[in-house]
């Protein structure tokens, strides 16, 4: 699409009147025309160039176009029509400016983890939502839509676990020996061995895209956001404490 004479916006090429030129008027060379000998203004022997009907749709004054000679480097270039719809949605997916993903956990990832004990983990639930940009250019637009859609969990012992949502917090007063409801983890071995002490977790956000523009829809690959952590995991120590004397 591109803006006519008037300003309205019109298709680049039409089947008739051929295609718009940045003037607002559309061009169809005319390689019949012949000017009657008479009309000497018309005749342009040994020069380069050609005749093309011009139309001019929504003039409100002039001619509103006609037959007209254009030497050879005048014609008006074509506008440029819009990218595709799809191409905008890559433009407008790139506006997108994503949250940055931070893992939290219970006990917190200052503390230590304990063998055995259930480890709830989570990603903000403040990033949980669809987020959207819109690229456009005259006549034309689309919007991009990243919705997060789920977590896949690295705990750095070899277990791998994907949470369809961002997991539940723990809530204080909470029972500490109970599995989190949507999103953790049992370690069963101390991390002492470890690099450091510590299993490296990694949490990774995954994105779906989906657009709509140009009266057309679709998806493009997903993007991903990561968080990484560092998680220390220590052996719960049994104490044995002796009977009371006389008991």
């Amino acid at each position: 699409m591109g803006p006519d004479a008037a300003g309205q916006m019109v298709p680049c090429t039409d089947p008739v009147f051929g295609w718009l030129g940045s003037d607002g008027c559309y061009y169809q060379a005319d390689p019949s025309f012949v000017p009657p000998a008479w009309d000497t203004a018309d005749q342009h022997p040994g020069q380069a160039g050609a005749f093309y009907l011009v139309t001019c749709v929504g003039m409100t004054h002039g001619t509103g176009g006609g037959i007209v000679w254009l030497a050879a480097g005048t014609v008006p270039a074509l506008v440029t029509p819009p990218p595709a719809p799809g191409v905008l949605a890559q433009q407008a997916e790139s506006q997108i400016a994503l949250p940055a993903t931070s893992i939290e956990a219970s006990p917190s990832t200052t503390s230590d983890q304990l063998v055995d004990l259930p480890t709830w983990v989570w990603v903000s639930s403040a990033l949980w939502h669809p987020l959207s940009a819109t690229a456009t250019v005259p006549g034309e637009s689309a919007t991009a839509t990243a919705t997060p859609t789920s977590v896949t969990w690295s705990f750095g012992d070899g277990t791998t676990l994907v949470c369809d949502g961002p997991g539940s917090p723990y809530a204080a007063g909470g029972n500490p020996v109970a599995p989190s409801p949507t999103c953790g983890h049992t370690y069963t071995t101390s991390s002492a061995s470890e690099p450091g002490g510590a299993y490296p977790v990694a949490a990774t956000v995954a994105w779906a895209i989906t657009w709509a523009g140009g009266g057309q829809t679709g998806t493009l690959p997903a993007l991903v956001t990561t968080a990484h952590a560092a998680f220390r995991v220590a052996q719960g120590e049994a104490i044995n404490v002796p009977p009371a004397q006389g008991s």
